[in-house]
C-alpha cells in the first residue's frame, strides 16, 4: 500500500495501523497531525469529528500541526461544530487535511465488533516540501533575517504557506513526468508561487517587487531545484524500502521487518541532514549522503522520519 501511494502521489508515504476495542467513548482526543491522512476502515466502525483549525495566534509558540500532543491541550470548546461528523465502516475512506484537529469514538458501535483501520500519512510537511520551507531555506541561504512570525498569521495565511510544493501529482503536467521540461514547469510553478505568497506576507518588505527581481536576490531558482533533488532523494529511498518489504529482499533474524527497514530509515534521516545544511548554507553534494551526518540538527518525528 505504502509503496503503490508513492508511485501514485509522487509524494512521500507511510502507513499506520490502528486497533481499537468496541465501547470506547473517546478512543483518541481532540489532536491535528503534521500529516495529511487517508483513513481506511477495515473492520468494526468508527465514529469522526472533523473541525476547522483553531486560528494559529491563538496559541502562536505551539506548532499548528501538533495541537493536542505533548504538553499541549486542545479543548472541544475550542473548536466549535465539526466540518463534518459521521460514522466510517468497513472499506470505507475518510481523508483530513493535515492541520484539522480530530477527534474519535467507537462507543456507538452495533456490532461489538473492534475497530482497525490503516492511515495512510501523506508526509510533504515532515519531508520539508513546503513553501515556507522554501521561503526559509531561501532567506537564510541569502543572509537575509525572517522577520515572519508565521505562527501568529491568519489561518487562511497560514495554510497558504504551508501548502505543498508543485511536486509529484501536484505538478504540472508539462513534459513527460521527471523530464527537463516538467522540472522547469514546476520550478517556475513554485517560484511564482513562493513569490506571490512571501509579496502577499510581508507586503511592506516585498510587495513592490517583480518575480523576477525576488527570484534573483533570493536565489529562488536554485531552491526551487534543490527541493526538486531533496524531493527525488527521498523518494528513492522511500520506494526502495518498501519494495524491499514487500518482497523480503533483505533477510532478516526471524524475518523481522524493523531490521529490514532500519538502513533506509538511516538513509533518510541522513537525506534530511544533507538539506538542513544546505539550507543553512553548507553546500553538500549528493543528497542522502553520509556527508550531512556530522552534526547538523535535524529533530526526528515518529517512525524514525526527521523534519525541520
Amino acid at each position: 500500500l505504502c509503496l503503490g501511494a508513492v508511485q501514485a502521489f509522487g509524494l512521500p508515504a507511510n502507513l499506520n495501523l490502528y486497533a481499537t476495542k468496541a465501547g470506547m467513548q473517546l478512543s483518541a482526543p481532540p489532536h491535528t497531525d503534521k500529516q495529511d491522512v487517508i483513513i481506511v476502515q477495515c473492520q468494526g466502525a468508527k465514529h469522526w469529528r472533523v473541525f476547522a483549525p483553531p486560528e494559529p495566534a491563538l496559541k502562536p509558540h505551539v506548532d499548528p500541526f501538533q495541537r493536542g500532543k505533548a504538553s499541549d491541550r486542545l479543548l472541544l470548546e475550542e473548536l466549535g461544530d465539526p466540518v463534518w461528523e459521521g460514522t466510517v465502516g468497513p472499506g470505507q475512506i475518510l481523508y483530513v487535511p493535515a492541520g484539522y484537529p480530530h477527534t474519535t469514538s467507537t462507543a456507538d458501535a452495533v456490532t461489538g465488533d473492534p475497530s482497525v483501520h490503516l492511515t495512510l500519512n501523506v508526509d510533504t510537511h515532515i519531508w520539508a516540501l513546503t513553501y515556507d520551507y522554501a521561503r526559509r531555506a531561501a532567506l537564510k541561504r541569502a543572509g537575509t533575517e525572517d522577520e515572519l512570525q508565521v505562527g501568529g498569521l491568519p489561518l487562511g495565511d497560514f495554510l497558504s504557506i504551508q501548502d505543498t510544493l508543485p511536486l509529484g501529482f501536484l505538478a504540472p503536467s508539462d513534459g513527460a513526468p521527471g523530464s527537463d521540461e516538467a522540472d522547469a514547469a514546476a520550478r517556475d510553478l513554485l517560484v511564482a508561487g513562493l513569490c506571490e505568497r512571501m509579496r502577499h506576507l510581508e507586503p511592506t518588505k516585498y510587495g513592490e517587487s517583480a518575480s523576477e527581481a525576488m527570484a534573483k536576490d533570493l536565489c529562488l531558482e536554485e531552491v526551487a531545484e534543490r527541493l526538486q533533488e531533496h524531493h527525488r532523494a527521498v523518494l528513492d529511498v522511500q520506494r526502495r524500502m518498501y519494495l524491499d518489504g514487500a518482497l523480503e529482499l533483505t533477510a532478516t533474524p526471524h524475518g523481522v521487518s524493523i531490521f529490514r527497514v532500519k538502513s533506509y530509515l538511516d538513509e533518510l534521516e541522513a537525506t534530511m541532514r544533507v538539506l538542513v545544511r544546505w539550507a543553512a548554507g553548507v553546500d553538500v553534494l549528493g543528497p542522502g549522503g553520509a556527508a550531512g551526518a556530522d552534526g547538523a540538527q535535524a529533530p526526528t518525528s515518529k517512525a524514525g522520519k526527521g523534519k525541520v
